[in-house]
């Protein structure tokens, strides 16, 4: 049976398709609207699943959707805690909804709502491997709650027990962006990277906004109130930790020293919370998902101090993935689906054949060259990156998920620290303190990088963070953090085999087999979707060459 699973109304609305418990196809709208975090009806990602499948609305049995929303409650200090949670993995179908997949799809068949925790829960769980786990939600506050733990055996999952919205670390860290002068989308990876340059001086401030000695965390509310539906600090907060940072202004050490503080403070909340899952659940393995799940750092950091012998995180465990999540409920809850398949590759959305490339460069008039075959295309790409070249890579189906992983990538040598400042400050114009993630094919990851067999799941999706080998820091300077971290890739042979034989490729040309990939897009948009998108990304930002299927086409060509 097809399912299709959707998240609507809430930021990243996404879609994707299933067939007997398998994800088929999936795909985020604002790849589409190319209006970054587009919280909107998934009109177009609803499509691309439906085309690429080759089907029509009325071959889909159910579907599966999860709105996803603001609660402004306020939470007294000190009183939420955990409670026993009310177990309502369904919800009432949302009118808009029906109206919208009736009046724009013409669908009339069932239509099941999920809550944001279940979906949250399903994805991860269903989207692993495991037979066991423990399931931890930490998302902002959408929904009754924002924090769940629950447990999962077999197909069964059962929800335990939770602390209600908005008493959230994720709206904890937002918040704190915003206050250090980063509100925009996106602004969570900024303060984490810059945390590395400060010191957790603030800790003993923080500690009176969040209270972190017990099982979890209890986060006093009053620091923060809600504006236009979301959380900033209030002026309480500003007395503590003294004025806010204006957007474009000046980053001092202050601001970095707030950044580690809070850093840390979550941390070991995170700790906490999944000890506490550890505990009553009594699971080894961790299905960890919302967006407190995103901050890789904390998870490398702590998964393993809180028992876990493994974890496993969905490739967008935040709002952008609840449509995965949303159809597993589905299968699994409403129609007791029993085969278990996993999530699988992460490489579900749009392609676009070499003729498709062909035409449109034809048509707009783009000059190109075309290569013979793949192993011309590896052996010249791989020498274009050695020789110093920056290199958008246009290739196959889009990732789904918050990261580039080898479809829609920047590439570069990460070999000389003055990459990461060309590449900020020139293609990406974005802050100078921002890192960049290594690739390496899984042959030669230990050879370079620290790898925990605890968080090696996360690594193919570039979604945990580990030290860079100390005699391998110089070789690849423009991929290593200025506390000796990287957020790496590992990939599989066979996932990828182009972009595995590209890195292998340049490892041959320079003894260095990595490469710097960053996601295909300018600040402030979306990953690039379509052929158009790669093209006009290259002409705005300073990618030398772009790849599309077997085509190339230089900058210099083109722009002069």
């Amino acid at each position: 049976m097809y399912v299709l699973g959707l998240s609507v109304f809430a930021r990243g609305s996404s879609a994707c398709l299933l067939k007997d418990g398998k994800v088929l196809f999936a795909a985020h709208e604002e790849r589409f609207t190319r209006v970054k975090g587009f919280g909107g009806f998934p009109y177009n990602a609803v499509r691309f699943c439906l085309d690429a499948a080759g089907i029509v609305i009325d071959d889909v049995g159910c579907v599966g959707f999860c709105a996803g929303g603001v609660s402004s409650e306020s939470s007294v200090s000190g009183s939420c805690g955990w409670v026993d949670i009310d177990d309502k993995r369904g919800l009432p179908v949302d009118g808009m909804v029906y109206d919208v997949l009736r009046g724009e799809f013409g669908y009339f068949g069932c239509v099941e709502g999920v809550s944001s925790y279940a979906a949250f829960g399903f994805g991860s769980y269903f989207g692993s491997l495991s037979d066991e786990a423990a399931l931890v939600v930490m998302d902002g506050a959408a929904g009754e709650y924002c924090t769940v733990v629950g447990c999962a055996k077999g197909v069964d999952v059962s929800f335990l027990r939770a602390v209600r919205s908005p008493d959230s670390l994720a709206v904890l860290y937002s918040a704190v962006c915003d206050y250090l002068g980063f509100c925009d989308e996106g602004s969570e990876y900024r303060v984490m990277g810059l945390s590395a340059y400060g010191r957790p001086v603030f800790c003993d401030e923080f500690l009176r906004v969040v209270d972190v000695s017990g099982d979890g965390y209890a986060v006093d509310m009053s620091f923060f109130e809600s504006v236009d539906g979301r959380f900033v600090v209030s002026d309480k907060f500003v007395r503590l930790f003294g004025a806010r940072r204006k957007a474009c202004g000046r980053l001092t050490q202050r601001h970095k020293d707030v950044a580690a503080s809070l850093q840390r403070v979550l941390e070991d909340a995170l700790l906490g919370v999944l000890k506490y899952a550890r505990r009553i659940t009594g699971c080894d393995y961790l299905c960890l998902s919302g967006e407190v799940a995103l901050n890789c750092l904390a998870v490398s950091r702590v998964a393993g101090k809180a028992g876990f012998r493994g974890v496993y995180v969905l490739p967008a465990p935040d709002l952008m993935g609840l449509a995965v999540g949303a159809g597993f409920c589905v299968c699994y809850s409403v129609f007791g689906e029993e085969r278990r398949v996993g999530f699988g590759s992460a490489f579900l959305g749009p392609r676009f054949s070499d003729e498709d490339v062909v035409g449109f460069l034809k048509r707009e008039g783009i000059k190109y060259s075309v290569f013979r075959d793949d192993d011309e295309m590896v052996s010249v790409v791989a020498r274009l990156i050695y020789e110093g070249g920056v290199v958008g890579w246009f290739q196959g189906r889009m990732e789904w998920g918050a990261r580039a992983l080898g479809a829609r990538s920047i590439l570069a040598s990460p070999c000389g620290s003055g990459v990461r400042d060309v590449l900020n400050a020139g293609v990406k114009h974005r802050e100078g303190f921002r890192p960049f993630a290594p690739v390496v094919c899984g042959d030669d990851a230990r050879n370079f990088f620290v790898l925990d067999d605890v968080l090696f799941s996360l690594y193919e999706f570039m979604l945990a963070v580990c030290m860079v080998r100390e005699d391998k820091k110089k070789l690849i300077a423009g991929v290593v953090h200025v506390d000796g971290s990287a957020r790496v890739q590992v990939l599989r042979r066979g996932v990828n085999p182009v972009f595995y034989a590209l890195v292998k490729e340049f490892g041959k040309l320079s003894d260095v087999p990595v490469l710097v990939n960053t996601s295909f897009n300018d600040a402030g948009e979306p990953i690039v979707c379509c052929l158009e998108d790669a093209y006009r990304s290259m002409v705005s930002t300073g990618v030398d060459y772009v790849v599309m299927g077997r085509c190339l086409v230089r900058r210099k060509d083109n722009l002069g």
